[in-house]
């Protein structure tokens, strides 16, 4: 094979059917945002990549706090056959976090073995 075909065939046909479906994305970093309102409103910015030009997030998911600790996951899927670029696909989501009703304290979001902490000053409840 021309090694100039070879590399289009790579391009085409890497990865082949077990890319298929669903996996993780790739998580770069993660940025807390803390709302200057009352209670107040956390946001976790989740920003990285996903690995090819065909698959998409699915789903975004955010647990806890569990042990002053969220998990958020991002799911992706691709399309079964699809043939595509291998290009990495960077993107960037704002998460809510659920802290209303939570005591003060330190607390820390973790995705994709990345994490970020945050402390809330005093109590998140309307009185």
């Amino acid at each position: 094979m021309k090694p100039m075909v070879a590399s289009l065939f790579m391009l085409l046909f890497a990865g082949g059917p077990a890319w298929a479906g669903g996996g993780r994305a790739t998580i770069e970093s993660i940025e807390i945002l803390i709302a200057t309102s009352f209670p107040v409103q956390v946001f976790a910015v989740l920003r990285g990549y996903l690995g090819d030009g065909c698959t998409k997030i699915s789903g975004i998911t955010a647990r806890g706090p569990l042990a002053n600790r969220f998990h958020i996951e991002i799911t992706t899927e691709r399309p079964a056959g699809a043939l595509c670029t291998l290009a990495l696909v960077p993107f960037e989501h704002n998460v809510p976090l659920a802290v209303h009703g939570l005591p003060k304290g330190d607390y820390e979001a973790v995705a994709g073995g990345v994490s970020a902490s945050f402390t809330l000053r005093q109590d998140n409840k309307l009185q």
